[in-house]
């Protein structure tokens, strides 16, 4: 059952409910029934409880609000108070000044007079309760919401004797890692997971450790206060943190709930005037969610892990998302583009005299009774006319022509000899278009359009608009209602009236604006995005942050341009006769009643003036009021005008691949398909991102394509064929749905995610099931179209497909490609490790062929004299190293076929502790020096261990490499010599801030030299570096001995040159699955650049 304000606590009998749940919940002897509670110390004193079962108390959280929980008084065997008993405590409300009573206020005044002992006024008593400080006398209240800056905000239209506070965000979660989970619960199966699944799936939840410092400080404070108020966001997430809130602080004085919309004066004191209850279905529903969520991640992740690699993950959402962008790859990876030309005619009107005739630009679209074949009438798989197309050409009649080159030069030079006056006006149609103005801004529209037009990132634009909002420059930035308050439609007519005139502005006694078009699953709780208060604040008139002004400048717009008339165009399409049956068309657009387009104008000039002053990237897609097309102004033109060609000119045209998804489209796609919500698209983005499923590619901001990296195919795939509701978008979408009924209160949540995840058909079943049948090397094997003779990828149930051989193919195997614990790489005659942010299109067989030719040819240096060991140079996933000795199990014993191929839990790079554990130096030696020390001539290492790499610094082009330089890279970090005067010991390195000296204990940069030059660790030598020890200033000692500091050094520069590894999963880290490294780990080439 539900405890801590959530469902009326039963005593020893059912008809008696506790007053104030949170009281009782601090009870030295009672432990919540439902959610079980870690960090909170329990204190106090309660009566005996019993529980019930979860019927009977279903019927009590059905029967009895929440409402009876907050009264300070209990009321015996559910008997209705009488007014007498309710008149004190609604004067202790009005004194308190938290809430305006309900009563009469006259009734309030006299009940507060007699309370207090001082006859008050009815003046008074109709104050409000934040005016009325007289009555509030020393009272205090703590008011808590999520961040520094709403507080400070919120601080400023509230009395001395309000106290407003952060919590920081969430400051309850379900356990992320094995440690955060007490000792007493780790033996249970369901502790990995923090959800009791066997017990009505009982959330675990615990503070974390970043916010107990919040919690003891606000529960300090609420010690001094004799109220609190809770004004965090209205949505789910805020509605959670209110509830957790009450949990953690136990409060034992009357809780408020205080909820705005925007951060105003006038909305603070209507909000503390119109105190609620905390809404359990939204708690509800937000906890709902993260249980699905943490069932979803932490039953597939591992299986992930298992299959595939370390650190993968799954989301509920997410892994939906990340099949729509790989799906998109495919599509663009089987798409064959084709080329078709078109004819384009300058056109001089011959009845206007005039040095400078006005001239036209006509298409030609029609030869006779044929059409010119155009871009949507091609196939992208085949690159050739569609099927249909293809159709209309029948019994030798020829209804649409596929230009190719020498026919339409052709054409073009017959049309450009015809004498003057060939061309003839035969028709001329104009019409009329409206069009109709923008909703205002929801959260997905806003991170749409301000990701196109102000090139940032969705996770920028939500970050400017929540500090927008806490500033109290405009209403709350989570919504997916496109309305507009009464209010806010009287001040958007209002202000676009004052600056664009009153005749564009939609009236002011007009109906409100109502639209029938609404996202799918939309709930529509708050109003949409816009301008703060009663009267919006010009742009112009704010001092805001560069991005934030530009994002508030969108929004005023938009806001206005809503509340505007609609745009009124003329459009006129001309007709042309040609010679030999040729037909051209010309069409233009003029604006005969701007409209709202006038906002968007005066929006476009506001970037371009921003982007003159070099503050910020301009966006000029929108020229509201450019005319379109290519007829030329103020010219009279009518049927029977002739024209006389000027030039007339053939244009190649290529059919283009689906273009790849950027932060924008895809936040699109999700809201039209209904996955997911407003105030998770950002997060769904980041993950992928930081998971290195996908990776930013083009322009800067949200212009940017998301490309799929290998492991994206291969996660995909994986999920495709073993749990395919997983990814699929309806089933995505009717789960969202259920959650809204959820949030409603008109369906039962355990239920759900008892057929979710318990039972046959559940996840878990699904998942024990799979887990043992999954063949690891299929599960990692990456399908290409490319690599698939060209075609469709192979079924997921079949057997790949082999590739048309010729007589070059013969001498080459099959290319196969998967992804490893260690990244992705490929079996083509040798294993060849790939880098890890590798696109799909870049894996050709050529790329593929060369990568191989290079490993095979060019890969050994030669024999290190020392060791007797060979020295490699090669190519991995970060990038070019060279390698001392071989691989265990070296290539050589791989064949060509497939089942020698497959991928082991060994394969690409091993881990830097691996490479570590062999090198460390000893004081006084070099690395190097050592590793000599412990060769024999033959080998230095037992067969097992991994070899030892470096990585190439960036200045260093591997055709430069030879044995003497790998070596010279092996040996770092090395000793250059000792100091002449002090006969200590110098020694120079890469390590993670660039080149350095190590001497003395103390580090020399090297950074401000030129790298590859004769002051680079690779060739210093002794004169050089005692003159820069000399000169330089060195860095503070790190307070260790000289053996820990050469140890470190040693470490530093051969663990971060070395290809490291994703570390797997351990039983103490068994909730949270370790991070992905995405990018290169730090080496020492990295900054060799200074």
């Amino acid at each position: 059952m539900w405890v801590g304000g959530a469902w009326p606590t039963p005593l020893d009998s059912v008809t008696r409910v506790l007053p104030a749940c949170w009281r009782l919940h601090a009870a030295a002897k009672w432990k919540p029934s439902f959610h079980r509670q870690v960090t909170v110390p329990s204190r106090g004193y309660a009566p005996q409880i019993r529980e019930l079962s979860s019927s009977r108390t279903e019927a009590l959280r059905r029967s009895i609000p929440l409402r009876a929980q907050l009264e300070p008084e209990s009321n015996e065997r559910g008997s209705k108070p009488t007014a007498a008993k309710r008149a004190p405590r609604t004067s202790r409300r009005k004194v308190t000044g938290l809430k305006a009573a309900r009563s009469s206020k006259t009734a309030v005044a006299k009940a507060t007079a007699q309370s207090d002992g001082v006859q008050h006024s009815t003046e008074a008593a109709e104050r409000s309760p934040l005016d009325n400080e007289a009555a509030v006398g020393n009272r205090k209240a703590l008011v808590i919401v999520e961040s520094p800056a709403k507080a400070r905000t919120i601080q400023k239209f509230l009395p001395p004797n309000y106290i407003v506070e952060s919590c920081m965000g969430h400051v309850r979660d379900l356990p992320q890692t094995a440690r955060q989970v007490p000792a007493e619960l780790k033996e249970h199966a369901w502790a990995r997971l923090g959800v009791d699944v066997e017990d009505s799936f009982r959330p675990l939840y615990v503070v974390p450790e970043n916010r107990r410092e919040t919690v003891e400080r606000l529960r300090e404070q609420l010690t001094q206060a004799n109220e609190l108020v809770l004004a965090t966001d209205e949505d789910r997430e805020g509605e959670a943190i209110s509830w957790h809130l009450v949990e953690l602080l136990q409060p034992q004085v009357p809780v408020r709930r205080a909820v705005f919309h925007e951060i105003t004066e006038d909305a603070i004191q209507e909000a503390f005037q119109s105190f609620r209850d905390i809404d359990m279905n939204l708690v509800h529903a937000q906890e709902t969610r993260r249980i699905l969520d943490r069932l979803a991640g932490y039953t597939l992740s591992p299986l992930l892990w298992k299959k595939i690699a370390p650190g993968l993950s799954a989301g509920r959402v997410q892994s939906v998302a990340l099949a729509m962008i790989v799906e998109r790859e495919l599509e663009r990876l089987r798409f064959r583009s084709a080329q078709y030309w078109s004819i384009l005619a300058q056109l001089r009107i011959e009845h206007v005299q005039g040095t400078e005739s006005p001239i036209l630009e006509a298409e030609l679209v029609r030869i006779g009774e044929a059409r010119l074949a155009i871009g949507k009438d091609f196939d992208g798989r085949t690159g050739k006319l569609r099927e249909d197309v293809q159709s209309e050409n029948t019994n030798g009649r020829v209804k649409v022509i596929w230009l190719d080159e020498p026919t339409a030069n052709r054409l073009a030079a017959e049309a450009q000899s015809a004498p003057p006056g060939s061309f003839r006006i035969v028709s001329i149609e104009r019409r009329q278009v409206t069009r109709t103005p923008p909703l205002a801004f929801t959260t997905s529209t806003l991170q749409q359009e301000a990701s196109r037009r102000l090139r940032v990132t969705t996770l920028q634009v939500m970050r400017a608009a929540q500090s927008l909002y806490e500033g109290g420059y405009i209403t709350y930035m989570r919504t997916d209602s496109p309305q507009l308050s009464m209010q806010a439609t009287e001040a958007a007519r209002r202000a676009a009236a004052e600056r664009f005139g009153a005749e564009q502005a939609v009236p002011a006694q007009a109906a409100p604006r109502k639209t029938s078009k609404k996202p799918k699953g939309a709930q529509e709780a708050h109003e949409a995005i816009r301008p703060a208060g009663r009267a919006f604040t010009p742009p112009e008139a704010l001092s805001l942050e560069p991005l934030e002004k530009r994002l508030y400048e969108l929004i005023y717009y938009r806001t206005l341009a809503s509340e505007m008339q609609p745009a009124k165009l003329r459009q006129t399409t001309l007709t042309i006769e040609g010679p030999k049956e040729m037909l051209f068309r010309a069409s233009g657009t003029e604006v005969e009643f701007p409209g709202w387009l006038l906002a968007y104008e005066a929006l476009r000039r506001v970037h371009e003036h921003v982007s003159e002053s070099g503050s910020a990237a301009s966006v000029n897609e929108d020229s509201a009021l450019d005319e379109q097309g290519l007829l030329p102004r103020d010219v009279h033109l009518s049927e029977g005008d002739s024209l006389t060609a000027v030039a007339v000119d053939p244009v190649l045209h290529e059919t283009k691949a689906p273009a790849r998804y950027t932060e924008a489209s895809l936040v699109k796609e999700l809201e039209t398909n209904g996955v997911g919500r407003p105030s998770t698209y950002v997060s769904i983005i980041e993950t992928l991102l930081e998971r290195s499923y996908v990776i930013r590619k083009g322009s800067s901001g949200s212009a940017s394509s998301l490309v799929p990296t290998l492991t994206a195919f291969v996660v995909v795939r994986f999920l495709q064929h073993h749990f395919p509701n997983f990814v699929d978008v309806r089933f995505t979408s009717e789960m969202e749905a259920a959650l809204d009924l959820i949030a409603r209160g008109e369906a039962d949540r355990i239920a759900y995610l008892q057929q979710y995840y318990c039972g046959e058909s559940g996840l878990a079943a699904a998942v024990r099931a799979k887990s043992d049948t999954i063949d690891v090397n299929e599960a990692r094997r990456v399908y290409l179209p490319a690599l698939e003779g060209d075609a469709a990828a192979p079924e997921v149930t079949g057997e790949a497909k082999t590739t048309a051989a010729d007589g070059e193919r013969k001498e080459w195997p099959k290319p196969l490609v998967y992804v490893g614990p260690y990244g992705p790489y490929v079996v083509y005659g040798e294993k060849v490790s790939l880098p890890r942010e590798i696109s799909a299109e870049q894996v050709t067989l050529d790329t593929l062929r060369r990568l191989a030719e290079q490993r095979k040819c060019a890969a050994e240096l030669g024999v290190d004299p020392q060791t007797g060991m060979h020295v490699y140079l090669r190519t991995g996933p970060y990038g070019p190293y060279v390698q001392l000795g071989e691989d265990p199990g070296s290539m050589a014993s791989h064949t060509s076929t497939e089942k020698s191929a497959a991928p082991s839990t060994d394969d690409a790079a091993p881990t830097d502790k691996q490479l570590d554990s062999a090198r460390e130096a000893s004081p006084g030696t070099s690395a190097r020096s050592t590793r000599r020390a412990r060769g024999t001539g033959t080998s230095a290492r037992a067969p097992h261990e991994k070899p030892k790499r470096v990585s190439l610094p960036s200045w260093l082009d591997p055709a430069r490499v030879d044995l003497e330089l790998a070596l010279r890279l092996l040996s770092l970090p090395r000793i250059v010599g000792e100091h002449p005067a002090t006969g200590e010991i110098i020694r120079a390195g890469y390590g993670r801030l660039g080149p350095y000296l190590l001497y003395q204990d103390k580090f020399t940069s090297l950074s401000k030299y030129e790298p590859g030059g004769a002051s680079d660790p690779l060739f210093i030598d002794l004169e050089t570096a005692v003159h820069i020890l000399d000169t330089a200033k060195t860095s503070k000692s790190r307070s260790r001995s000289t053996k820990s500091k050469t140890s470190d050094a040693a470490e530093e520069a051969n663990g971060a040159s070395s290809e490291s590894a994703d570390a797997a999963p351990t039983e103490n880290d068994q909730l949270k699955a370790p991070p992905r490294r995405g990018t290169a780990p730090r080496t020492r080439s990295r900054k060799t650049s200074g």
